[in-house]
Formats: structure tokens, C-alpha cells, sequence
């Protein structure tokens, strides 16, 4: 397998993030490994929140490494919208009351965050 086929191939390219994802993976080593280095204390804990939830300290690196990630890339996203999208916005922040019935589902839907 070529070196770069194995970088990013599986990252999701249509999202808004998407450019950010795909730059930030370009310079993954290629078995895909990072070391980090953590004080005693710090492993400690992190081994003890690992085996609380019954996965291995990798897991649980990777897990809120990706979460963080996440949080990150959904705090910083953009929306551009022309003037006639940008006035309907408006007007749903103004008059939320016009669209509940519309917007209802968003409320049931658990957070991405």
C-alpha cells in the first residue's frame, strides 16, 4: 500500500470541515502512531478513567482526542448566506414562534456537541 493511500483515504470529504480534516491527516506518520508523553499522575488518571469504561488507554486517547476535535471544528465552523437566507435567518431569530412547529425536531435531537 502506498504511503499515501493509507493517510485520510477514510475522512468524510463532503463535510464543512472537511479541507481542515483532510490537511490535518497529511502528515500522519505512516503506521499511524503518536506518542505522547504524560506525567506519572496523569497516566494514572487517565488509565483509571480508561478501565472505568472498559477500554484500553489508546481508545480512550483516541475517543477524546476526536471529541475534542470535534468540538473544536463545530465551534469554528462558518455559514455564509445571501441576503434573502440571511433575512429569513433574521426572522426566525426574531419570530421563533412562527417556525416551533418546523423547528421541533431540533429540539428532540441530542447534541452533536
Amino acid at each position: 500500500m502506498e504511503p499515501s493511500a493509507s493517510r485520510g483515504d477514510d475522512v468524510d470529504r463532503t463535510g464543512p470541515a472537511a479541507a481542515t480534516v483532510a490537511n490535518l491527516t497529511s502528515w500522519l506518520p505512516p503506521r499511524g502512531q503518536i506518542e505522547i508523553r504524560v506525567t506519572e499522575d496523569e497516566h494514572a488518571v487517565e488509565d483509571i478513567a480508561a478501565r472505568t469504561l472498559g477500554v484500553r488507554l489508546s481508545e480512550f486517547y483516541r475517543r477524546a482526542a476526536r471529541e475534542r476535535a470535534a468540538e473544536i471544528l463545530a465551534e469554528r465552523s462558518r455559514v455564509v448566506l445571501d441576503d434573502n437566507a440571511a433575512q429569513r435567518f433574521l426572522d426566525a431569530v426574531d419570530h421563533p414562534e412562527r417556525f416551533a412547529d418546523r423547528l421541533r425536531w431540533l429540539a428532540d435531537r441530542p447534541s452533536v456537541l
